[in-house]
């Protein structure tokens, strides 16, 4: 464990640039913490006496203690997060396609794995496919939602639609907002 001088400028920017999770501390039993945002624990660095100690460089924990009662964590993922996460997936043409899911080299399963699967097939992307392959459940995370629909799109413009539903009047199912003419 080391401290790092208050005056160490460049070390400072770049542990501010590294460090992106922050969680504060009150109390010697606090073991958890609560989150907050990162800004905030650099901002304790300025009070008098505030130290800054290097806790683990490998997975880069670091610690502003302020006082014997109140300390901040800083860390460059949250804690628990998996460090590498690598997706296999096994498209047949033939068959249906395989995702298999591991979190730092280990295989995974189970419920909280979510496989979503963009293929129009040989059927292509006409509008049917495309209204039933964006009805998600209510579980989705936005983000997954939102690439998930727009990956759905871009194949669907690259067929000539000739549902009615799609025409440069209706902005949410036209060819034009499925990405041609879009500014």
């Amino acid at each position: 464990m080391r401290t790092i001088a208050r005056t160490s400028t460049r070390i400072i920017t770049a542990l501010q640039r590294d460090l992106t999770y922050a969680s504060v501390h009150q109390g010697a039993n606090d073991a958890t913490g609560r989150p907050i945002d990162v800004a905030e624990a650099w901002e304790a660095l300025s009070h008098a006496g505030a130290r800054l100690r290097e806790l683990d460089r490998v997975t880069g924990i670091y610690e502003i203690r302020v006082s014997s009662s109140l300390h901040y964590l800083l860390r460059r993922t949250p804690p628990g997060a998996p460090g590498r996460i690598d997706v296999v997936v096994d498209r047949d043409p033939d068959a249906f396609t395989e995702v298999t899911v591991f979190v730092d080299g280990r295989e995974m399963s189970g419920p909280a794995i979510a496989v979503h699967v963009v293929d129009p097939g040989a059927s292509g992307a006409d509008h049917e496919w495309l209204e039933s392959v964006t009805q998600h459940a209510d579980d989705v995370p936005e983000a997954v939602r939102d690439l998930f629909d727009e990956t759905a799109r871009r194949y669907h413009h690259g067929v000539t639609c000739h549902d009615e539903r799609c025409n440069p009047a209706d902005d949410t199912t036209s060819a034009y907002a499925h990405g041609a003419g879009v500014a």
